[in-house]
């Protein structure tokens, strides 16, 4: 398992589409099926079905189950990436709602103001 098949194979689900996932990533179809064929080698089990080349892609229950781990993990792999790239700043950053920026963060940072907090 690598991060570049849990992504073919998330994006292929979201999307149903062996040529938009291909297309999405700029590779060809036989790429994404080397993907999906290797995580079916590694978990041992099927992953996908689809009746013909025209029928939807119907992922098994293993499948479903792999999604779902699938996108936490890539989720968390980004937050990683994230997080590693800004380690080393002399920075603080806060991330808030559209409701917590907007109403809550304005007060406080004019109280940080008035407290000579800020630079």
């Amino acid at each position: 398992m690598n991060e570049r098949d849990l992504n073919y194979f998330c994006h292929l689900i979201e999307s149903g589409s062996y040529t938009a996932t291909a297309r999405e990533f700029g590779v060809t179809q036989p790429a994404i099926s080397a993907a999906v064929k290797r995580l079916e080698a590694q978990y041992g089990t099927t992953l996908l079905t689809q009746v013909n080349h025209r029928s939807r892609l119907v992922a098994t229950s293993a499948g479903q189950v792999l999604y779902v781990k699938s996108r936490r993990i890539i989720r968390e792999l980004s937050q990683i990436a994230l997080e590693v790239k800004h380690a080393n700043e002399r920075q603080v950053r806060l991330g808030f709602s559209n409701v917590a920026g907007g109403i809550w963060l304005p007060p406080m940072i004019e109280r940080f103001v008035k407290n000579n907090l800020l630079d």
